[in-house]
């Protein structure tokens, strides 16, 4: 793929903890298309009300992400109010020892703590799981990141490219994971500079697209004055292979070939559009058509599947 999408601004939540849920890489495909898999196990916990594992995964994801990105007060609104009032104090403050805590609580054990449960859609357990920092943090809070070594010999050819095929698989397990930031280590800071607003913030619907990334493609990334480079190549397109397909998209809306339309999008979209059944949801189709086909910039194309209508349509706030 080549080309790019003219200066569309790309909002990026930057991720600053080097832990993220083991359970993101247990629904990722292995090879070259993501897919969602739910855990068995997750329904095996004795005493756990919630016996829908994608549902619980879903929310210690976002949990855990909102805790990485620092966003303390959006971590603790997932929680039941019981674990929320025992977590915030009077001053409506998240103390510090509390995030102290919350950055060394260990997310890939969550899933299968009998103390974990999913109350009417939150969280509960999560304060009784909170390490004591008295005797030692459950892992390692911060990480020194470095900048990757390139091969002894970096004038042979060979060398470098064994270096650049390390490196860019090294990303993409990265990215799979979720560890944004030391994705970002990466990356040719001139280049992921692109994906940076101004409030250094990464989105979700960048995070999908990063994640969209399929092995196969990984030979797109190059390697400059040690680092990785061709990311935003990777992901922008031409314009006109991203109007003719987001024209298709709306001919199917208009026609009310609802499942042709959904067939389209990525498949970490669709769930935002289908019920728990699998059944298009009235209230979202309905402001998906709702959508003025002016508005097809804000998508965005990955291999001949869209990404970015539900954000457009339902907005990130709802999602």
């Amino acid at each position: 793929m080549a080309g790019q999408f003219g200066k569309t601004k790309i909002g990026v939540r930057m991720r600053t903890k080097s832990l993220v849920l083991a359970v993101v890489a247990w629904f990722l495909a292995m090879g070259c298309a993501p897919t969602s898999k739910a855990v068995p196990s997750t329904k095996e916990v004795a005493g756990r009300s919630c016996k829908e594992p994608d549902e619980l995964l879903d929310v210690l994801t976002r949990f855990s992400t909102a805790v990485q990105a620092h966003r303390y007060h959006g971590a603790i609104a997932l929680l039941t109010p019981e674990d929320q009032a025992r977590m915030v104090g009077k001053d409506g403050k998240v103390p510090e020892d509390t995030k102290k805590k919350l950055d060394a609580l260990d997310f890939k054990s969550l899933a299968t703590d009998r103390r974990i449960d999913l109350v009417r859609g939150r969280l509960q357990g999560i304060f009784d799981c909170l390490p004591c920092l008295d005797q030692g943090p459950a892992v390692a809070l911060e990480k020194d990141l470095q900048k990757p070594k390139l091969p002894s010999e970096p004038a042979s050819p060979r060398g470098l490219e064994k270096a650049r095929k390390e490196m860019a698989e090294k990303f993409y397990r990265k990215i799979q994971l979720g560890e944004w930031q030391e994705a970002s280590g990466l990356i040719h800071p001139d280049e992921w500079a692109v994906f940076l607003d101004d409030e250094q913030n990464l989105t979700d619907l960048n995070e999908r697209r990063m994640q969209a990334i399929e092995k196969c493609d990984l030979d797109a990334l190059v390697l400059k004055d040690g680092l990785l480079t061709g990311l935003v190549v990777l992901l922008e397109p031409p314009v006109s292979e991203l109007y003719l397909r987001a024209g298709i998209f709306f001919d199917f809306l208009e026609s009310n070939q609802i499942d042709e339309a959904i067939g389209m999008l990525l498949e970490s979209e669709k769930k935002f559009f289908l019920d728990t059944h699998g059944n298009p949801r009235p209230d979202r189709i309905a402001k998906l058509r709702a959508l003025d086909r002016d508005q097809w910039r804000k998508l965005y194309l990955y291999h001949d599947v869209l990404l970015g209508a539900a954000e457009a349509a339902i907005g990130y706030e709802n999602l």
